[in-house]
C-alpha cells in the first residue's frame, strides 16, 4: 500500500467536487467525469482529438475527485519526491489556445455547470459565467 501526493500547476478553471460536465456519464460509472469520458464524448462528437483544446486535471484525491479543466499543454506535475524543473517556455501557451479553450468553454458548459467553478480558487469578484481561467497550483493526494 502506498501514498502519492503529487503537485500540478496548470492553466484554467477549477471546478467543485460532482460537477457535472457535458460529457459525464452515469453515475456508476468511477470515471465517469473524467479524461477517458471527455475523450470518448469529443470523438463520438465526430471530433478529432488532436482538436480537443483541454486537458482535465484532477485535482484533490482519488477519493474525492475535483477537475480543473486546463488549456491543453498547461499541464506541469511533479510525485512527491522528484522536483520538476519548470522552464519559461512550459507555463506558456499560445494566444490561439487561449481562444480554442474559451470557445470550448462558452459553447460546450451550461449555466449549471459555470455555477459549479471552485470559489475558493477563483475569488474574483464576479459571476461565475464572468470568470475567467488563471494558473493554478493544486495537489493530488491517493492511496493504493
Amino acid at each position: 500500500m502506498g501514498v502519492s501526493t503529487d503537485g500540478i500547476i496548470c492553466y484554467g478553471l477549477a471546478f467543485k467536487e460532482g460537477c457535472e460536465f457535458p460529457w459525464s456519464k452515469a453515475a456508476d460509472d468511477y470515471d465517469r467525469h473524467g479524461q477517458a469520458a471527455l475523450e470518448e464524448w469529443w470523438k463520438a462528437r465526430g471530433e478529432k482529438e488532436e482538436d480537443l483544446p483541454i486537458q482535465l486535471v484532477n485535482y484533490c484525491s482519488n477519493g474525492v475527485p475535483m477537475y480543473v479543466v486546463a488549456i491543453k499543454g498547461s499541464v506541469t506535475g511533479c510525485a512527491r519526491g522528484y522536483p520538476v524543473e519548470i522552464g519559461k517556455d512550459a507555463m506558456g501557451y499560445k494566444h490561439r489556445d487561449w481562444h480554442q479553450f474559451m470557445d470550448f468553454i462558452h459553447n460546450h458548459f451550461s449555466k449549471a455547470t459555470w455555477d459549479e467553478l471552485n470559489t475558493f480558487a477563483h475569488k474574483e469578484d464576479k459571476s461565475p459565467s464572468e470568470r475567467s481561467p488563471t494558473w493554478l497550483l493544486c495537489s493530488y493526494w491517493s492511496a493504493d
